[in-house]
């Protein structure tokens, strides 16, 4: 199978389970979710356990994990991810510091909030999408 189409097909699976809203991908935002789903679902499900722990578990996650999604995915900058989420400053700091309690990591180091960025997804793509979660 061509790069291309494997490329096609990989962001027909994964983009709407990333951004189920929309109808257009482009393949060039996909590369680190398409990297993740590439690992093994039972690899992909523990590393995912190990990192969020009972994170996942708050009534709260869906907010927590955009939070870290955002953090992750504008540089690490206070201003971009606040205006990714459509927040106060001050509501992104709070989220960051509360994740930090409850994960007992340092969100505000990239190589934990990269770990925590890669788990995140990996949460995204196991949920439940159209019925099953997005296989290896």
């Amino acid at each position: 199978m061509c790069g291309s189409y494997r490329d096609a097909a990989a962001a027909l699976r994964i983009g709407p389970a990333l951004n189920p809203g929309a109808r257009v991908f482009a393949v060039a935002g996909l590369r680190v979710p398409q990297l993740v789903a590439a690992a093994v679902r039972q690899e992909r499900s523990r590393y995912t356990e190990s990192v969020l722990g009972t994170l996942r578990e708050r009534g709260d996650w869906a907010a927590l994990r955009e939070t870290l999604i955002a953090w992750s995915e504008g540089g690490f900058s206070l201003l971009r991810a606040a205006e990714r989420l459509g927040v106060h400053r001050n509501t992104l700091l709070y989220r960051l510091d509360k994740i930090e309690q409850l994960s007992g990591q340092r969100v505000r180091e990239p190589g934990a909030a990269i770990a925590l960025y890669l788990a995140c997804l990996g949460d995204l793509l196991d949920a439940p999408h159209h019925g099953r979660p997005i296989p290896r």
